[in-house]
């Protein structure tokens, strides 16, 4: 075969498992089309408490991966792939509708692992088939998890790789997570955010202050902000649950720590590995190391006094906006009865 039909063969390859790429893209077309992504990928692999946690569950699990077939949903640049290439997985398939794809190729050329990791650049929805003729997968990996765990809706899309394209005896990675709130108290919100409105370089803007506490912060929360223990909201399994259960209203409690105030709600998660030898879980709590995902401060319309050992009741509903079905919508319904301060409120969020 001569260089020029090898190169045309190489391409066509190419274009065959990156599907809907165009790969005529110049360099500087590319810089400016990739650019954009790289600071969100550059945070996460950043992220010790994440990658540690995929090396630990991937690498000292080789047994889960040996001759393995193995999708990662959403796969970015790729890392959560390699991983599971060089843990001895015959074939990975990753899958992601960004045009990163096209410089996780080059990484997965740059650690020799081309003849391994097949790219379909596609939303997992959209994939209907997949590369070489194979029909099922043995394992699932992604990093599904978004701020304050829905957000983003991502796990819609394991769901759906999952239902489609999984063995029964097949295993998802991370296969379970947990929803927690808990009671803070930010005592530099009002002046940095409420107050400032009242004098804007010479001019009142009080009309901007009813929307502040409506908007939700995704930022790291010092534990000393914290005036509560945590109250567990919702636990799911990706091996068992629906889409459809990802819509859902339920009761929680905590108790409040310590005598103080309470002006914001704040929610966190764990996510588990139960498959391999030893199963473990990931904290994004105020408690643990940072992580990427920090947390969600959901800041109230007033203050409430607290005292130590004051329990708060609520209920709370999460759905998905069938218009924009990345948005977190939260309605917190809460009731505290406390020496001094006894209220019934509700409030809505949402996160975009």
């Amino acid at each position: 075969m001569s260089a020029t039909n090898k190169e045309k063969q190489t391409n066509q390859q190419e274009k065959t498992s990156l599907h809907d790429i165009n790969l005529s893209f110049t360099s500087k077309d590319f810089y400016f089309e990739a650019y954009s992504h790289i600071g969100s990928h550059e945070e996460i692999i950043r992220d010790s408490a994440f990658l540690n946690s995929f090396k630990r569950a991937i690498s000292d699990n080789p047994h889960l991966f040996k001759d393995k077939v193995v999708m990662d949903v959403g796969c970015g640049i790729g890392i959560l792939s390699l991983l599971a290439a060089k843990a001895g997985a015959k074939k990975v398939i990753g899958i992601d509708s960004s045009k990163i794809l096209l410089q996780t190729n080059e990484i997965v050329k740059e650690n020799g692992f081309s003849d391994t990791i097949t790219l379909i650049n596609s939303k997992v929805e959209e994939v209907t088939e997949l590369p070489e003729g194979i029909e099922k997968v043995d394992v699932i990996i992604s990093d599904w998890m978004g701020y304050g765990l829905f957000y983003e809706h991502m796990v819609k899309s394991v769901l759906f790789a999952r239902n489609k394209w999984l063995k029964k005896e097949g295993i998802i990675l991370p296969d379970q997570a947990s929803l927690y709130i808990g009671g803070a108290y930010d005592s530099e919100f009002q002046e940095k955010r409420i107050n400032f409105w009242n004098n804007v370089y010479g001019f009142q803007m009080k009309s901007i202050q009813p929307l502040i506490p409506k908007d939700p912060l995704i930022a790291s929360v010092n534990s000393g902000m914290m005036v509560s223990l945590s109250g567990f909201i919702k636990k799911i399994d990706l091996m068992k649950i629906e889409i459809e259960d990802l819509e859902f209203e339920t009761d929680f409690k905590f108790q409040f720590s310590k005598k103080n105030y309470f002006n914001a709600f704040v929610l966190y998660f764990t996510f588990s590995f139960n498959f391999g030898k030893v199963p473990f879980d990931v904290s994004t709590s105020p408690y643990y190391p940072m992580t990427h995902w920090k947390q969600i401060i959901l800041y109230l319309d007033d203050i409430y006094p607290i005292f130590s050992n004051e329990i708060l009741k609520g209920t709370f509903k999460h759905i998905h906006d069938k218009k924009r079905p990345k948005d977190l919508l939260v309605a917190i319904k809460f009731q505290l009865n406390g020496k001094i301060c006894k209220n019934e409120s509700k409030e809505y969020y949402r996160l975009k």
